[in-house]
């Protein structure tokens, strides 16, 4: 019997600046808040605001501090309401936690956000993939 060969490929799946910003604010304001808060006095994160604020005229949300953190090469931080453990985010962390999101559910977040299906709940889970690897709260 001949052996039979698997053939293995991979999806890529792209995200706009907008996607990313959608899932930080849908996150930071209504997915994450039961299980942790934002370290908004870290000095990454008041450099981050004054940019923001200076490049678009305008006063940041927490999501937009948040994005702009993770585009300077840093990470913004949470803090666990339970423990006080203190979880980095940064860009390429955040894109795992995408990935992995993606992996578990199957389902295409730049997609989900055009199609109106994405929600609190997405976005928490995929801010926990981000900071712990897993969903642990939820």
């Amino acid at each position: 019997m001949e052996k039979e060969t698997k053939l293995t490929f991979g999806v890529q799946h792209g995200l706009t600046e907008g996607d990313v910003l959608d899932v930080l604010t849908t996150a930071i304001e209504g997915g994450i808040g039961y299980w942790c808060c934002l370290d908004n006095t870290d000095p990454d994160w008041i450099e981050a605001g004054k940019q923001w604020k200076e490049e678009h005229n305008d006063i940041p949300c927490y999501c937009d501090t948040a994005y702009q953190v993770m585009k300077n090469g840093k990470a913004f931080k949470l803090i666990d309401e339970e423990d006080e453990t203190v979880y980095e985010i940064t860009l390429e962390k955040f894109l795992q936690g995408c990935m992995k999101f993606t992996q578990e559910l199957g389902k295409d977040i730049h997609r989900s956000i055009r199609e109106s299906e994405f929600d609190a709940n997405d976005a928490d889970m995929i801010i926990q993939y981000a900071a712990m690897g897993e969903v642990i709260y939820g």
